[in-house]
């Protein structure tokens, strides 16, 4: 199972306890997680904002952690997708460029464009149900 997870995701998986960070941490051991620079880039920039007091140790340490887990994927130039426009057109091509199964993300703007896209988009618990009923 190959997805794309949104920088939202990601920065929730380390900054906040709860849900998020247990799906992260304990439920997508399996699953091939792809992101691409630009997401890292915007997890990087957020992290570093005032609010999430981390020092610049921290935030190094959080982002070799991401990583090391995930797939960090150059979108290629020639995909269809890479001419959009917009904050999230690097989520577009990515999935697109790589097959994912899914792009898993909170971002409700999302879902209504990714559907037209034909890209299948999930919230991270509605991914972790499914896959749970998957494996069962």
């Amino acid at each position: 199972m190959k997805i794309v997870l949104d920088a939202n995701l990601l920065i929730s998986a380390y900054t906040c306890k709860g849900e998020v960070r247990k799906h992260y941490l304990h439920d997508l051991e399996l699953v091939e997680i792809c992101i691409s620079p630009e997401i890292l880039s915007e997890v990087e920039r957020n992290l570093r904002r005032k609010e999430f007091d981390l020092e610049a140790s921290e935030v190094a340490v959080i982002l070799r952690n991401i990583v090391d887990r995930c797939q960090v994927i150059r979108i290629n130039s020639k995909s269809d997708l890479s001419v959009l426009h917009g904050s999230d057109w690097h989520i577009y091509a990515l999935a697109d460029q790589i097959g994912a199964d899914c792009v898993v993300t909170g971002d409700k703007g999302f879902f209504e464009e990714a559907a037209m896209r034909g890209i299948p988009c999930k919230r991270l618990s509605e991914f972790v149900a499914g896959k749970a009923q998957d494996d069962g």
